[in-house]
């Protein structure tokens, strides 16, 4: 208040004078708060009487809406009017609470008017208004006459209301502020709308569920009768129907979207699937990129439902300390040629944006097409690469062919597995008699399945144990009074009851006991080629062991037990020879000899040939071998890669094998010398990056399980699904660890930066809700303001 302390010789001693004479604004303190502008209701420019009372050194009036209207309570000064002495009655600011007093001029002005003045017409009268608003009023005569008439004009009236709606405006924010803040509402309640959507997307594209309806009905047409609500939609609106059922906020804000903008059509559910799985490539190049920088081919064939041949592709590679197996999608075949299949090769990776001639090794089956050695794919992927990049036979197949080979070259072998097919083949053709074997055993018969011997391994055990309980129900339909079917069974009896097939099945389950473990492991995503040199060769020695005289009589004491418990009749005693079958003439070096375990020991060694320079490497990274991390062989490994080639490399490479050879002689394996290479981060970048190039895929095992997505996602009922749309709903199935981050936090921030498909703009990796907005606009070529 100390605006309003008086100096003491201005005190009224009942002579009239001018205030303004004896009173000095500049020793006066007046207090200055900020301005606030509010657009919506601003004091029109051309209305303010600011410059006017400054000219008439007014400084002691409140200056804007922010203060208060200013009303002292001193002895006020008289003036004669009239011949009497009249001045101001602080009395009058309860009655007009609008008053405002300047001490300067000993005049009173309108609070209201001044800040919020009126647009005057020309048929008004500046005198009235000026006097309030800009002169000052002081005929204290006719003041309350004045404020009667002053407080009842529309003008001042307009003005009350216009300060009223900017103290609220000053609460609420400006109209506009309160639009944009009502908008950022929606925006947001809208996201959370759609980031549902993108989860209902994801979950069926995740769990290989159908989007859309297989046929739209339409109830009124079709069956006038048939209520709309028992119209399948398919499983997403299904789904966004149930979430509606479930939560109201989500109810609410998907019906406030406009009809254009539900987000629900079948372009947009492409929209988002394509948007997911193009944000999960990426992710799979960052890693590659952050990782060892290179990675390994892994590409195999199949047809789908609509009887197209699909290429799958995918990669394997090192990131943070882990062997990494990503899918990456299909390629669509109209040409088997090697030149065909390499060109779709080169162009998918290319758009995926992985570079050839960072693939360090590949892997396919043993067709011609693929692994031939002039003009296969293989060699033009080798040319491209610009390196070594060696052709690794997929091992599970190679262990396959050892497996086929056996019973094309053992008689008796493959005519047992046969026997075995055929009485699989009559329980599964009537219900009836897979229900008495089922009530028999108490298990299924498994099925055969040519390319994956595991399934034999478990039918062959499958017979070996329950051998009685088979022959028993074979048994029984042998009455049957269907002539077809006791036949069958007669005929089945005659070729089973043997006890040569019961040997043959005790050889074969303790032979295949062994090779399914090796099978098992080599469909491993993270079986490293040094694990696996190790396995195959811990099973030939196994195989060979069976070959003993102790273990041969092993299985025959099983043979007998199985054979007396289904009453089949066994060789006397004298029928067993004590010798083993005598030792082959060295001209018979070259051909195979016509045992069981024989020939899967040949064939091993055949199939999986340990010459190479892949192999001789991995020797080098024995740390039991005497040549442990010997710089000459590494060197001349690392010379065949061109980006390793310098000799600034290799000089480092020396220097780091030297001394590794101390440092990490006790680790026990190859992925584990390159977790404690890891270890020290720096100094040994050269020698990881050495090691990260023997740690390369084994098998197509990968390749082989995305068909059987692929087969999961497009049946017979979405056989017209096209190829794109297949790659988006495999990858998302496939790589489930990446798409279920995105449905976990569809917004979390992950860190790497990605350019948007045809878009300016750059968006954090994880923030998918964005990245697929962005995505939706440039689809459609529009701008959505919805989101």
């Amino acid at each position: 208040m100390k605006r309003f302390l008086i100096p003491n010789k201005l005190k009224s001693n009942g002579v009239t004078e001018n205030v303004s004479s004896v009173l000095d604004p500049s020793k006066i303190y007046f207090p200055c708060t900020s301005t606030t502008v509010v657009e919506s209701i601003k004091p029109d420019s051309k209305q303010t009487n600011s410059d006017e009372l400054l000219k008439l050194n007014v400084i002691d009036l409140s200056s804007t809406c922010d203060e208060s209207a200013v009303q002292p309570v001193i002895n006020f000064p008289c003036t004669v009017i009239s011949g009497k002495h009249r001045c101001f009655q602080s009395s009058w600011y309860s009655k007009y609470p609008w008053l405002e007093y300047s001490i300067t001029l000993n005049a009173v002005f309108c609070y209201y008017c001044r800040h919020f003045p009126p647009h005057l017409t020309v048929s008004q009268s500046h005198t009235e208004k000026d006097a309030l608003i800009n002169r000052g009023y002081s005929d204290w005569k006719n003041i309350s006459n004045l404020t009667k008439k002053h407080e009842n004009t529309s003008s001042h009236k307009n003005a009350v209301i216009k300060y009223n709606s900017w103290l609220s405006t000053k609460k609420t924010g400006s109209v506009s502020s309160q639009i944009n803040q009502q908008v950022k509402d929606q925006i947001i309640n809208n996201r959370k709308t759609l980031t549902s959507i993108i989860r209902c997307i994801l979950y069926c594209s995740r769990q290989d569920i159908g989007i859309r309806e297989h046929k739209k009905i339409n109830s009124t047409e079709d069956n006038p009768n048939w209520p709309c609500r028992d119209v399948n939609e398919g499983n997403f609106l299904e789904m966004i129907k149930l979430l509606s059922l479930e939560n109201e906020n989500f109810k609410t804000n998907f019906k406030s979207l406009p009809k254009n903008s539900k987000y629900t059509s079948p372009d947009i559910q492409n929209d988002l699937i394509k948007a997911a799985s193009n944000l999960t490539l990426r992710k799979i190049v960052k890693e590659v990129n952050l990782g060892s920088n290179i990675f390994s081919l892994i590409v195999d064939e199949a047809r789908d439902e609509s009887k197209i041949e699909q290429m799958s592709v995918c990669i394997r590679y090192v990131y943070d300390s882990k062997i990494k197996e990503r899918f990456l999608g299909f390629i669509e075949l109209n040409e088997l040629n090697a030149q065909a299949l390499c060109n779709g090769l080169i162009l998918f990776l290319n758009n995926t944006g992985l570079d050839i001639g960072e693939c360090v090794s590949q892997s396919y089956d043993g067709a011609s097409v693929m692994s031939g050695e002039f003009s296969s794919v293989q060699t033009k992927i080798r040319t491209l690469a610009k390196s070594p990049c060696p052709y690794i036979h997929c091992h599970a197949h190679r262990l396959n062919l050892v497996l086929v080979n056996v019973t094309q070259n053992v008689q008796e072998v493959g005519e047992i597995i046969g026997l075995l097919e055929a009485v699989f083949a009559f329980q599964l053709v009537s219900t009836l008699r897979h229900y008495a074997f089922f009530q028999e055993t108490n298990f299924k018969i498994p099925q055969h399945c040519d390319t994956r011997w595991v399934s034999k391994y478990k039918s062959i055990q499958f017979f070996k144990t329950h051998f009685g309980s088979i022959l028993k129900v074979l048994n029984t339909f042998k009455e049957s009074s269907k002539k077809r079917e006791a036949a069958e069974a007669k005929g089945l009896i005659l070729q089973f009851a043997k006890f040569e097939v019961i040997v043959i099945l005790v050889c074969l389950n303790e032979i295949l006991n062994i090779v399914s473990c090796l099978s098992i492991n080599l469909q491993s995503s993270t079986l490293n080629i040094g694990q696996c040199t190790m396995l195959i060769k811990a099973i030939k020695k196994q195989i060979s062991d069976l070959r003993e005289e102790k273990k041969f009589y092993e299985l025959y004491e099983q043979s007998l037990i199985i054979a007396q418990n289904a009453n089949i009749s066994t060789p006397s005693n004298n029928d067993v020879s004590s010798n083993r079958m005598s030792q082959g003439s060295s001209r018979m070096t070259d051909y195979y000899i016509t045992s069981t375990t024989d020939v899967i020991c040949v064939e091993m060694n055949r199939r999986f040939d340990e010459n190479g320079e892949f192999y001789a490497v991995l020797g080098v990274l024995d740390q039991t071998s005497k040549e442990f991390l010997d710089c000459e062989t590494l060197c001349k490994f690392a010379k065949t890669f061109p980006f390793y080639w310098s000799d600034e490399f290799l000089i480092k490479l020396k220097y780091q094998c030297a001394l590794g050879k101390t440092l990490f002689s006790s680790s026990s394996g190859l992925f584990e010398l390159l977790n404690e290479v890891q270890s020290y981060k720096v100094g040994f970048e050269e020698l990881k990056k050495v090691i990260e190039l023997i740690v390369i895929s084994v098998s197509s095992a990968s390749a082989e399980r995305s068909f059987s997505t692929m087969r999961r996602v497009k049946t017979y009922l979405r056989s017209t699904m096209k190829s794109s749309r297949l790659n988006n709903f495999t990858l998302l199935s496939i790589e489930r660890e990446i798409s279920g981050q995105f449905m976990d936090n569809t917004s979390a921030s992950g860190g790497a930066r990605i350019l948007v498909p045809g878009g300016p703009k750059l968006f954090k990796e994880g923030q998918i809700v964005d990245f697929i907005f962005l995505y939706i606009i440039y689809m459609n070529n529009s701008n959505d303001r919805h989101l």
